[in-house]
C-alpha cells in the first residue's frame, strides 16, 4: 500500500510539472504591427524573422512575441518579448528572454513589476515552437 501511495504522488508530481508542448499553446504569425514594434528596440543591424506571438495567460492584454533574431552569429537565437496592447497597435515592450536582453533595447521584465519571466509556460512554449521551426 505504501509503495503505490509513494508511485502515485511521483506520478501526480511529473503530471503536474510538466511543461505544456509548444502544440498547447495557441501560436501565430505575429502581426506586421507587433513584428515593426519589436524591430524597433533591436540593436543595429538586427531583424526578425520567424516571428509568432501567443497571449500571456497572466496579463489580460498582452501577447508574447517570440521571434529568430537574424545579423549576429548564433543561427539559433530567439528573442522572446511581452508586448501589451492589440496586434494592430502595440505598447509596452519588455524583453523576456536572455536573447532578448542581450540584443534589443527593450527593458527587461525582470526589473519591472511585470511579474513576467520565461517560466510562464506561454513563454517557454513560444519559445519552443520557433526553436523547432528553426531545425
Amino acid at each position: 500500500m505504501r509503495r503505490t501511495q509513494i508511485a502515485l504522488v511521483v506520478v501526480l508530481t511529473a503530471v503536474a510539472c510538466r511543461a505544456p508542448s509548444a502544440q498547447s499553446v495557441p501560436a501565430s504569425a505575429a502581426s506586421a504591427a507587433q513584428v515593426r514594434h519589436v524591430s524597433g528596440f533591436l540593436k543595429h543591424g538586427l531583424k526578425l524573422a520567424h516571428a509568432y506571438a501567443a497571449k500571456a495567460q497572466a496579463h489580460q492584454n498582452a501577447t508574447f512575441v517570440a521571434a529568430q533574431v537574424v545579423g549576429q552569429e548564433d543561427r539559433q537565437a530567439v528573442g522572446v518579448w511581452l508586448v501589451s496592447g492589440a496586434a494592430d497597435v502595440p505598447g509596452l515592450t519588455l524583453s523576456v528572454n536572455a536573447v532578448a536582453k542581450v540584443y534589443s533595447d527593450a527593458p527587461d521584465c525582470s526589473q519591472t513589476r511585470a511579474e513576467v519571466s520565461m517560466l510562464d509556460p506561454p513563454a517557454q512554449a513560444l519559445y519552443d515552437y520557433v526553436r523547432a521551426r528553426l531545425e
